[in-house]
């Protein structure tokens, strides 16, 4: 154990005195980077790809370890990346499916004062419609304004992601540390998982949610013409929902908060269970307030 420690200190120190002299001579160096040829230096040197794609995308797949990534309306169907040398993007275009990943490694050292963001930006038409979106992201942020697929399925270790004017089939977002803000999404099916962080979701259509939060919390606000499920460990729960209270059948439960339904303080339990529609929630420590349009 004390030798790994030592071979460690001693990498460290080899790191930054590259960097250092680099930066004094005027090299673009910050540190070393490991992978599966061996220990590079890792230079400041950015690659920077824009492609446009001759045929439709129909399918994306990303898989990074950190970038920020964004959609973004265009004319054309077409993505740029921008990634550190050592670090660089994959990429492929075939048969309508985009995919894109990153070279695995680990900087053993790194002087963030000298580095730009890396980034991938998919450039979209407004009539595109794809059959499937999947984004696996580890570190990085993610904003997606005007997207139209069949299946969204996106997987964020450490960042906040945004997502505007969102249609999907079905829409499956799972965050282990980061917000998420979603404006003005119509899905059949979304499902919500936060580890750590707010949710917010506004101008929402769906057939149905689910929401699973650690610590964090939830707002809900628009239609949903099937069942709601809410669950918070830790954290306040406001939804702001078309249609009346007796619409849906009610189960509340909170260990530790109260409840308010259009402004009144009622008590937790079942309500309604005759309804064709079912909501459920359930906090362990936090408050709880609905309020219906009729």
């Amino acid at each position: 154990m004390k030798k790994f420690w030592i071979i460690t200190a001693i990498t460290a120190a080899v790191g930054l005195s590259l960097s250092l002299c680099g930066v004094l001579m005027g090299a673009n160096l910050n540190g070393l980077y490991l992978n599966g040829n061996g220990l590079h230096l890792n230079t400041n040197n950015f690659v920077s790809v824009r492609e446009t794609c001759a045929e439709a995308i129909t399918d994306i797949v990303i898989d990074v370890s950190s970038a920020d990534v964004r959609f973004v309306e265009s004319g054309e169907y077409g993505f740029a990346l921008n990634s550190r040398e050592m670090s660089g993007f994959e990429y492929a275009f075939e048969n309508g499916v985009l995919n894109i990943s990153q070279r695995k490694g680990l900087s053993l050292l790194m002087l963030g004062i000298f580095m730009e963001p890396e980034y991938i930006v998919v450039y979209l038409p407004d009539y595109a419609r794809l059959s499937a979106v999947d984004i696996k992201n580890k570190s990085g942020n993610i904003n997606i304004g005007g997207l139209s697929c069949g299946t969204f399925n996106l997987r964020l270790t450490s960042g906040n992601a945004e997502l505007s004017g969102l249609e999907a089939d079905t829409a499956v977002l799972k965050s282990a540390s980061g917000n998420v803000r979603i404006k003005g999404v119509k899905t059949g099916y979304v499902d919500l998982r936060l580890t750590s962080g707010n949710l917010s979701v506004s101008g929402l259509c769906a057939d149905g949610i689910k929401a699973d939060i650690t610590s964090g919390n939830a707002y809900i606000g628009g239609e949903v013409n099937g069942d709601i499920n809410v669950r918070v460990t830790s954290g306040d729960v406001r939804m702001e929902l078309a249609g009346g209270e007796w619409d849906y059948s009610r189960e509340i439960s909170v260990m530790s908060g109260d409840v308010y339904i259009n402004g009144s303080k009622t008590g937790k339990g079942s309500y309604n269970v005759n309804a064709g529609k079912s909501m459920t929630v359930k906090t362990t420590s936090g408050n709880v307030r609905i309020n219906f349009a009729e």
